[in-house]
């Protein structure tokens, strides 16, 4: 393969057949010719380029340079740099035209080299629309044959559901030319026509899918493709088409109930589904808690008692409904199950003193809020200020504790004080009351036997 390159007064042939064998060398006789422009020279079929010089038109096969200017000299001539003059073949006519001041001054002219016979066959002017001479630079010529159309029409193989508001189309291309445009259409009713109002989008050669954004839920959705290739189209795909999915649910929320866990929800699509709701326990995977049948659009309440207390549960909802593609989930919302704080708002006692350890003689009462099974009271005494003793642990929700104080009825003053403790579960201290010191007139018994 051998390229030709130009100067102002060079000509150049760059040979080769790989990297380590191009060369460059200068044409026999390209000393001191080149070309005179920017357009002035073209390649020909016959292994040639025809470039103009400032002596004129010439030829080179690579090797040589060879003067065809001899039989218009007369009518046109030299110039020295002329960035107007322009060459250009025409393939339709075999004819190489070459676009020139006739007189060096005047209106430009073209001149018709015949490449087969190797001969100047024809002249004229080009005329611009009302009759002025027209001048041309950077001659291109257009083949007048059809050019190829697409080859064949493409094929959808797939609509994929993404979504409650998106979906995918897949095809196989009929044609993979590089200059290839695939138009997709879309309509909300089958066997429908393509045409300017159902375009939705132009996609370039090489694409095969289309992620359709923005559909509504629950909706049948159909699709044709058509190429599109030099000014030509391809007959209509065939039709594809999918139904978005359900709508999704939104404004998932949990919250802390005494007995476990309320969860709400949004259902947004209308025709009376069911929604799904699970949960996910720590460490573990989501599974089906309960099934809302037939409901409307609007806020949903539900409280899953399932959940174990003082655990995090994750809740999740989706729609579901028979022949439909169930809606993505909404988002996820945690909570703790039963969580609740102990609150004790007051303890108290009173005396009722007797003979030394007749029996109970002093009642100590407690209550608040929150108070579950399995949560203990521990009840402290107080006896003369000398410290608090741990007395009794007592189921929290008795709310009373009676207890047996060691002094009977005297002239001798004893103070007297309780500390009542909330324990969840019996193992989490949670809040603490003591009820008010008060002052017995007592007299010392011996020691409880």
């Amino acid at each position: 393969a051998t390229k030709i390159l130009f100067k102002r007064r060079r000509c150049y042939a760059l040979g080769g057949f790989d990297a380590a064998s191009w060369t460059l060398r200068l044409i026999a006789g390209g000393k001191s010719l080149g070309s005179v422009g920017p357009h002035a020279s073209d390649g020909l079929p016959d292994g040639t380029c025809l470039f103009w010089s400032d002596r004129g038109p010439q030829l080179t096969d690579g090797v040589r340079l060879i003067d065809i200017g001899k039989e218009i000299k007369g009518r046109v001539v030299a110039v020295t740099v002329d960035s107007d003059i322009s060459v250009g073949y025409s393939p339709d006519e075999g004819l190489c035209y070459v676009v020139v001041a006739n007189d060096g001054g005047g209106p430009h002219a073209y001149l018709a080299w015949d490449v087969g016979e190797r001969r100047w066959v024809g002249e004229g002017a080009w005329k611009a629309t009302g009759g002025d001479d027209l001048r041309v630079r950077d001659l291109r010529a257009i083949p007048d044959t059809a050019l190829p159309g697409p080859a064949a029409a493409a094929t959808i193989d797939s609509v994929d559901v993404d979504s409650d508001v998106q979906l995918t189309v897949n095809w196989t291309n009929g044609d993979t030319a590089l200059d290839i445009l695939t138009d997709v259409h879309r309509h909300t009713s089958p066997a429908f026509t393509p045409g300017a109002g159902n375009l939705i989008d132009t996609v370039v050669s090489g694409v095969v899918s289309y992620e359709d954004a923005g559909r509504t839920s629950k909706t049948p959705y159909y699709y044709q493709l058509i190429h599109r290739r030099n000014g030509q189209s391809s007959s209509a795909s065939n039709e594809g088409t999918a139904t978005t999915a359900l709508a999704t649910p939104t404004g998932c929320t949990a919250e802390t109930l005494v007995n476990g866990i309320r969860v709400k929800v949004t259902n947004n699509q209308s025709g009376n589904p069911d929604l799904a709701i699970e949960h996910r326990p720590p460490g573990g995977a989501f599974r089906l808690l309960t099934t809302l049948v037939n409901q409307t659009t609007g806020e949903k309440t539900y409280d899953d008692t399932a959940a174990t207390c003082d655990l995090v549960y994750d809740h999740r909802v989706r729609c579901i409904d028979a022949g439909e593609t169930d809606s993505p989930y909404s988002n996820e919302a945690s909570a703790t199950a039963c969580q609740v704080t102990l609150d004790l708002t007051f303890a108290s006692h009173s005396a009722a003193l007797a003979g030394c350890w007749e029996g109970a003689n002093v009642i100590v009462l407690w209550g608040g809020d929150n108070f579950a099974p399995g949560d203990t009271a521990r009840i402290y005494r107080n006896d003369n200020r000398g410290g608090y003793v741990l007395r009794a642990t007592v189921p929290l929700v008795d709310g009373s504790y009676e207890d047996t104080w060691g002094y009977a009825s005297g002239s001798t003053s004893r103070y007297l004080q309780y500390k009542v403790e909330a324990w969840e579960n019996n193992t989490v201290l949670k809040d603490t009351e003591t009820s008010t010191e008060s002052t017995e007139s007592v007299e010392s018994c011996p020691p409880e036997s």
